[in-house]
């Protein structure tokens, strides 16, 4: 291997190291978005789910056994479906921005993938090599990719259970009440990397 000696060489380290942290502020900026609109977002959707069950028995329940008279039943279940549409309004803003900051996150790695691979890897540089306290480029940049992989699959189980809702069904209310959160697992390994490839003073 032979050690950076162009400019060209080091303009091109520097604009990846630029590009690495920015990612990696980007990625951590807005997967806590993320994960704190999820928690501010489960009481709305817990709000819609009882009044999709509530619905429900309003309208499955024979009227000649109901003890309240059906205008007034009527004018109730008019009540729910107008506060769950009102509320569901409000969740679909939040999926939107969901969408946008997993797309502020991939088209930053993006921009981390291109000035990257057009570096010369045979070269000796700790930014490409790595060290005893920092990865590989290679490593972070195939951490990097199952981060925003596994984030859009996340994105993508979001919005298809919301668009799947129908708030006459409850049911289909509950699948997207339990999409609210992101796994464990998941939030330890995108912490876990935030650590571990930052870029360390040389």
């Amino acid at each position: 291997m032979a050690t950076i000696e162009t400019e060209c060489d080091r303009k091109k380290e520097e604009e990846t190291r630029k590009r690495l942290a920015d990612f990696l502020e980007i990625l951590q900026y807005n997967f806590r978005l993320i994960k704190n609109l999820l928690q501010i977002e489960q009481s709305n959707v817990d709000q819609i789910w009882t009044q999709s069950i509530r619905y429900e028995l309003l309208t499955r329940s024979c009227p000649d056994s109901m003890p309240y008279p059906v205008d007034l039943v009527e004018e109730v279940k008019q009540e729910c479906l107008e506060e769950m549409v009102r509320r569901l309004f409000a969740t679909g803003n939040l999926v939107s921005e969901i969408v946008d900051s997993y797309n502020r996150i991939k088209n930053s790695f993006q921009a981390l993938e291109k000035i990257a691979y057009r570096l010369d890897w045979t070269l000796q540089s700790p930014l490409i090599e790595g060290s005893n306290d920092q990865f590989p480029l290679a490593t972070t940049l195939h951490l990097g990719y199952n981060i925003c992989l596994q984030l859009e699959s996340l994105v993508n189980e979001f919005q298809r259970a919301f668009n799947a809702i129908v708030l006459t069904e409850s049911r289909s209310v509950d699948r997207f009440r339990l999409c609210l959160k992101i796994p464990e697992d998941f939030l330890f390994y995108v912490n876990k990397f935030l650590l571990d490839a930052q870029i360390k003073n040389e």
